[in-house]
């Protein structure tokens, strides 16, 4: 295919319709800077045009038999991997991943937990309560509306953390860290 003179405002256009903002700056400071420059049109590959063939993962173009590859693994992989794992394989970003699993129809559901088991006193909250204490911790940003809650085990007290998550009826699945060789549940909830 041979290169296409487009007009750049509508070159620009694309590449921010198809995510490819690093390329959109790239572009601009370019042809910032060289004195030359007809800012009226530029020479693009057709390949580049097209929303199915070409797309942007962590600063490169991916070619739509590399993207169809990685669509392939998002799809197999969903639900047994993390988003930010599936990234880490494909060598891209968290929020790529994230997208194409969207544009693949795969929805997320959102972890859920018995937000009233604090509301009411008994021997096992006391439990849960000294457990967030001594290896837990509560975090929160108003600005963000995040709120947390963590508890760290060693690998040997996985038990322990899965009685937690079992009386707490957290559906999200214990987080495995090989680096501190434990786990942690981690419990997402304005009210808890």
């Amino acid at each position: 295919m041979q290169p296409v003179l487009l007009p750049l405002y509508s070159y620009m256009n694309i590449l921010i319709r198809n995510y490819y903002l690093n390329a959109t700056l790239k572009l601009i400071v370019r042809f910032m800077f060289q004195q030359d420059f007809d800012s009226s049109s530029i020479e693009v590959h057709p390949s580049h045009l097209s929303d199915q063939s070409t797309n942007y993962i962590m600063g490169s173009i991916v070619k739509s038999e590399d993207k169809t590859k990685m669509l392939s693994f998002i799809e197999s992989n969903f639900g047994k991997l993390s988003e930010r794992e599936m990234a880490k394989q494909l060598g891209g970003g968290k929020t790529a991943i994230n997208r194409w699993r969207s544009d693949l129809g795969l929805e997320i559901e959102k972890p859920s937990v018995n937000e009233d088991y604090f509301k009411k006193w008994s021997s096992d909250m006391a439990y849960i309560l000294g457990y967030i204490y001594a290896d837990g911790n509560i975090s929160w940003n108003p600005e963000k509306s995040y709120r947390s809650m963590t508890i760290t085990a060693c690998k040997k007290d996985v038990d322990h953390l899965e009685k937690v998550r079992s009386k707490l009826k957290s559906t999200k699945k214990l987080f495995y860290s090989e680096s501190t060789n434990s786990y942690r549940l981690i419990v997402n909830s304005k009210t808890l």
